[in-house]
């Protein structure tokens, strides 16, 4: 057993009871993850040799939710990383210097490594933005978090990677910076706050700040969004009222045991109509107008809690100081 898996043991010894079967997830195939300080990633886990206690130390090393496409539910790792300031060492290191992870671990393990005059040799010690932490005789500090906003294009992918298409990341490497600063470092320490689906356009956040990422996305904070919605079929002006109370009612989506949260539909026309939900199920737009018979033709994000998309398709820009504060706690 490789070391990862190892600690991946340790790992998962420690948390006990997860939410999720790791095991089955990556039997089953397809899983999400969102990465803080590590490469966002979306892959079949079945194709790598990964077991589920390689994958429970990728999980708590990136310290981020998992969204199950099995189960088309986030689920989430517990760690204290979201209720106060920490972060891992080893994280801390790559966001100080122009380390790899990997190379951070091997300072740290080295003992070249002192957090308040202490030599750690633990990479997973959690460390605050008021400790001193010394590598080699200089002091560190964490470079400043970033935060983003594109409109995405169809056709792109939610993903730091290409795939079967092309990563959205590749319009933060061209010269389509809303304010022109469009130089970005580091881009690998990015991720999406909230993805969207290949053939969505909108409203989509980046960042490098794990906390605020978990503010937007996680189920039990109700972040609100916004969706302009093309259906297939007509709403008939004599039954949009009732459509209207079955969203606001809750809907039932095949394979789940829950009603969809309230949410909040305006009909602008007979194949136009806003959504707003406060949940990030799978597919949970096309698949709550499927349970009353429609289909999405196209769908797009307008907004993210109060942030409203404001630029070209295939721009972004930096998220001004309020609309980073909305989120922050």
């Amino acid at each position: 057993m490789s070391i990862c898996q190892n600690r991946g043991k340790r790992k998962l010894a420690e948390l006990g009871a997860l939410t999720i079967d790791l095991r089955f997830l990556i039997v089953q195939g397809v899983i999400y993850l969102s990465c803080f300080g590590n490469r966002a990633l979306s892959t079949d886990y079945h194709k790598m040799p990964l077991n589920e206690y390689s994958l429970v130390a990728f999980v708590v090393d990136s310290l981020m939710p998992i969204q199950s496409l099995q189960h088309h539910s986030y689920v989430w790792v517990s760690n204290n990383l979201y209720e106060d300031d920490s972060m891992r060492l080893d994280k801390f290191i790559c966001k100080s210097t122009e380390l790899s992870k990997t190379e951070a671990i091997q300072r740290i393990c080295a003992g070249l490594v002192m957090v308040n005059s202490e030599i750690i040799i633990d990479e997973s010690t959690q460390v605050h933005e008021n400790n001193t932490i010394i590598m080699n005789g200089e002091k560190l500090a964490a470079r400043p978090f970033r935060y983003l906003l594109m409109h995405k294009p169809a056709n792109t992918i939610c993903s730091n990677v290409d795939g079967d298409y092309p990563s959205l990341f590749n319009h933060l490497s061209t010269q389509t910076a809303a304010d022109k600063k469009s130089f970005i470092e580091n881009m690998d320490e990015l991720h999406i706050a909230g993805r969207l689906d290949v053939d969505t356009t909108g409203l989509v956040l980046i960042t490098d700040d794990g906390r605020w990422t978990y503010n937007i996305t996680r189920p039990d904070k109700h972040c609100s969004k916004v969706y302009r919605v093309g259906l297939s079929y007509g709403i008939p002006a004599e039954k949009a009222e009732e459509v209207v109370a079955q969203f606001k009612d809750g809907l039932q989506l095949q394979g789940e045991k829950q009603l969809t949260l309230p949410a909040t539909l305006i009909v602008i026309s007979p194949k136009e109509v806003l959504l707003t939900i406060t949940e990030g199920k799978y597919h949970q737009v096309k698949r709550m107008f499927a349970a009353i018979g429609n289909r999405v033709l196209t769908l797009h994000r307008e907004k993210i809690g109060s942030i409203q998309l404001d630029i070209q398709e295939g721009q972004w820009r930096y998220l001004a100081a309020d609309e980073i504060n909305l989120f922050m706690r």
